[in-house]
């Protein structure tokens, strides 16, 4: 079975979401979590009314993005529409987008769920009202060579920059690698098997 397609009871998935709580489950009944159609976040096992909810390994880290931005104050359906970008979306930035026969790049390319193979992947939501949607957020590795021709600048700061605006609105980072070693430590996971994208 490939990590892809794991699932998990949904009282230890809470917990490696980082919510002991039912919140998760009161955002999923009430439709504010945010899935693609052909994508199956929950998954019941057993039989009639003892039927034990089971969540995949991707809602999972979606949950525990949504729940680092909720508590940051971002609105709920906007947090879980955040962590799908990082767990439905993938980025090809190398010449793996030109040249499907080219290998994938470490620090451009990741598949969707994944971090990049090579530094710290962020996720930089900037708050406030920039249009289109997608230039409020970047999932970025801090080991990108853009960073290193911003002359002056921490690489904090240029990873700041990598979202769209004037500059005037706060942003929100989030280190996923670390946000996703703690689920995989939670769940007894390969960090690198279960979350960082295969280099060929």
């Amino acid at each position: 079975m490939s990590v892809d397609a794991l699932y998990f009871p949904a009282d230890r998935a809470l917990v490696a979401m980082g919510n002991t709580s039912r919140r998760w489950e009161s955002h999923y009944d009430s439709k504010k979590v945010y899935a693609p159609d052909d994508e199956d976040p929950v998954r019941s096992q057993g039989a009639g009314r003892g039927r034990l909810r089971q969540l995949s390994l991707a809602t999972i880290a979606q949950g525990r993005i949504a729940f680092s931005l909720i508590d940051c104050g971002v609105e709920v359906r906007e947090a879980y529409r955040v962590g799908a970008q990082f767990v439905y979306l993938g980025e090809i930035r190398g010449p793996f987008g030109r040249d499907t026969s080219a290998p994938l790049d470490p620090v451009l390319d990741r598949m969707a769920g994944r971090l990049f193979a090579k530094g710290d992947t962020y996720l930089i939501y900037s708050v406030g009202a920039l249009e289109p949607y997608e230039s409020r957020i970047s999932i970025i590795s801090d080991s990108d060579p853009a960073f290193g021709a911003k002359s002056g600048r921490t690489t904090l700061g240029a990873v700041l920059h990598t979202v769209d605006g004037d500059g005037s609105a706060p942003r929100i980072v989030l280190n996923l690698s670390q946000l996703c070693a703690q689920i995989a430590a939670t769940l007894s996971l390969d960090f690198t098997a279960a979350f960082v994208t295969e280099i060929a």
